[in-house]
This record gives structure tokens, sequence and C-alpha cells, in this order.
């Protein structure tokens, strides 16, 4: 009895097409749906990368689609976390702006000079006021502050405690400095500093605020002035030493070059004494009490 060998292995090679069948459509189906999950995937990943570049450029107004938050997935729990980020920062934008606003109202309106200088006491920031005090732009400003104090051996001690703040990274004590203005006329000034530091602890600036105390140096100084006086009177016995003193601590008072007087003696005023060039001046000695005396009346 023969067998039909093609009759045989007609079934065996249809069997094997439909395996070969299936296996391709099971094959698509899988190219499928990974073509499909990570299409879902990449394009909202694609979205927030895009988000994330634009707010590094400050935009922080930006949001992700809402198409992404109703995924109920984990990309939609991203992209909820995504907004809320956003959101805090423009909060955190808004506040730091509205804080800067307040402080520069505070500095453009202070009496007070605010600055920044190096360790190498170039000036890098000065406020507005610095025209009102110094008489210079802020252009003119930016340069080694020493420049534009005097040679006033007072500000030698303001210059070491600034040297000291930088070279120890701690705040000094207030000091003060003579500094002339661009008409050349010298004021007093107390300063107030201190260090900033970079991340790892290095002085990098010294920031501070000056005050004009000119008319209060001028008060304390004649009242030191007085205080002196009474301490000289009650130490002199003799009216020639005491008197000539007394002119040079009155010229000093008064802001005067020379300050002179003479003595009531009767009907008549005898010349007393004063400071060296006043005594040169006064040439006469007696002057009867109503004499003319350079077109003023004696009395």
């Amino acid at each position: 009895m023969g067998y039909d060998v093609k009759e045989i292995l007609t079934p065996i090679s249809l069997l094997r097409y439909r395996i070969f069948l299936i296996s391709a459509v099971v094959i698509a189906i899988g190219i499928f749906i990974a073509l499909f999950i990570s299409f879902s995937i990449s394009v909202p990943i694609k979205k927030l990368t895009k988000a994330s570049e634009e707010i590094s450029k400050g935009k922080l107004d930006t949001k992700i689609d809402p198409k992404l938050l109703s995924t109920n997935d984990e990309i939609s729990l991203l992209s909820y976390t995504f907004n809320q980020m956003t959101s805090s920062l423009k909060e955190r934008e808004e506040a730091l702006i509205e804080s800067q606003k307040k402080l520069k109202n505070i500095i453009e309106h202070s009496n007070e000079v605010f600055y920044v200088h190096d360790i190498n006491n170039k000036l890098i920031y000065v406020s507005p006021q610095c025209k009102e005090m110094f008489g210079y732009s802020h252009k003119k400003m930016m340069t080694d502050w020493t420049e534009f104090i005097t040679d006033n051996p007072i500000n030698k001690k303001g210059i070491a405690l600034t040297e000291k703040a930088i070279r120890t990274g701690k705040r000094q004590k207030p000091h003060i400095l003579e500094v002339e203005r661009k008409d050349g006329e010298k004021i007093w000034v107390e300063v107030y500093e201190s260090p900033t530091k970079n991340e790892n602890g290095e002085v990098v600036a010294i920031v501070g605020a000056l005050r004009d105390i000119t008319e209060r140096k001028i008060a304390e100084d004649k009242l030191n002035s007085l205080y002196e006086l009474s301490k000289k009177i009650t130490s002199i016995v003799s009216k020639e030493e005491l008197l000539p003193w007394i002119a040079e601590q009155a010229a000093k008072l008064l802001d005067a070059d020379e300050c002179l007087y003479r003595i009531r003696e009767g009907d008549y005023l005898i010349r007393g004494g004063g400071t060296k060039k006043g005594m040169e001046l006064m040439e006469t000695k007696r002057l009867k009490i109503g004499q003319s005396l350079s077109g003023i009346i004696v009395k």
C-alpha cells in the first residue's frame, strides 16, 4: 500500500503557514502596542522637557497642557507636580520683585549713601545720593574710595578698620572719615560697613552706608574747645597768659581766622591781646570810648 507524500505534507504546510501568520500578527500587534506606549510616553516627556527649557529662560508662566493632567497615570502626576512647582516659583519671583522695589525705594530716598567696594577698595556700587553728598556723578565714583578722603590723620584709623574687616571677615565698629567734595569743601561722614563672603567663606566685598555728620562734628569740636577752655581757665593764674589763649579758642569757636580784644580802663579801651596776626592789625593802643574805629563807634 503506497502513500502520497504530497497529501501527507499538505496539512503540515498548512499548519506551518497558520503558525507563521499568527506569529506575524502577534509581532505586528506587539510592535503597534510598543509604538503606542512609546508615543504616549515620549510625547508628554517632550512637552515636559520643552516646558523646562522655557522656565530656564525665566518664563515662569509656562504651564503643562491640561490634557496631560487627565490621564490619571504617572505622567499626569508628574505634570501636576510640574505646574505646582512653576506656580511656587512665580509667587517667589513676585515676592522677590516686590522686596527689591521696597529696598530700592528705601535706598533712593534715604539721607545716607549706600555703597559696595571690592577687596581692592574699588567702588562697584554707590547709591544716587552720592551726587548730593559728594558732588560727583555715579560714574565718577566708580574708582578707589580712598581718592575721596583727605590727608587728615583720623582717616588712617578708618582705612585700618576696613582692612581688618577684609582680613578677618568680621564687622568692625563704626568710624568717621573726613572727605573732600568735588567743590573742595571738606565734610565729615560716619561709616557703617560689613564684609560679604562667597560660598567658600572668603571675603569678596565690603558693603556699607555713609552719613553726613559735618554739623554734629563741628558742634562736638566746639564743645570740646569750651571744655578745654574751662580747664585752661582753672589752671592759669596769669592774665597775660590766659587772655591770648582765650582769643585763640574764640577764633576756633567762631570759625574766624583771627581774634583780638581790648580791656576797658575807665573811659578808654586798652589793647589787650589776641591771636598773633590779630595783634599786628590792632595798631592803636588806646581808644577812647565813643572814638571811631574803622567807621565803628566804640561804646
